[in-house]
């Protein structure tokens, strides 16, 4: 957890601020060390790394990795939403269109943000999460792991792609049959 320090020390070195995120993405994957970045402001720390490193894949990855670790905690939920992270997460997702990583590891911070909070679903359809989850799908439609993540973000939205899917087809089933019997 020493990690922020030195990004907070050094918040425009790129090199110093993706080891951090990558740092506190391993970090993130135990509940304790999850409970205690949110508490010593670790959050913040990397939603701004995300803003002031826009360019850089592998930061975006590390910082979306590690916020859709924290994002399981209630409390580090609240502080992601309120500090701007789902913004921050969707704008990352829009500038690496073409990472995997990126999109994974964002559909996943988004999923598990939105989660439990009808609040947060809406913020991340405002700033524009849905389209940025769909476009994922688009570009990647052959990557499981972006596909489950994708997935997993709809489903938490209230989109059922499976359903919807279903839905389509008995649309285009009933379009073809009203057309074949007015001709």
């Amino acid at each position: 957890l020493c990690r922020t320090s030195s990004m907070h020390l050094t918040p425009d070195s790129s090199r110093v601020q993706t080891a951090g995120c990558e740092k506190l993405w391993i970090q993130s994957w135990d509940d304790e060390n999850s409970f205690a970045i949110g508490r010593v402001g670790g959050i913040p720390t990397l939603i701004d790394a995300m803003r002031r490193h826009r360019d850089i894949a592998r930061l975006q990855q590390a910082a979306a990795g590690a916020l859709q670790n924290l994002a399981l905690n209630d409390y580090n939920r609240d502080v992601i939403a309120e500090a701007g992270g789902i913004a921050a997460i969707v704008d990352s997702m829009r500038r690496h269109w073409d990472s995997s990583a990126v999109q994974q590891c964002g559909c996943t911070a988004l999923a598990n943000i939105a989660a439990d909070s009808v609040e947060n679903r809406v913020t991340v359809t405002e700033t524009g999460g849905l389209h940025t989850i769909l476009a994922a799908v688009e570009r990647f439609p052959e990557d499981e792991a972006v596909l489950r993540s994708a997935y997993q973000a709809l489903r938490v939205l209230g989109y059922n792609p499976t359903q919807a899917l279903a839905e389509a087809q008995a649309r285009a089933g009933n379009q073809v049959g009203a057309g074949g019997s007015a001709g």
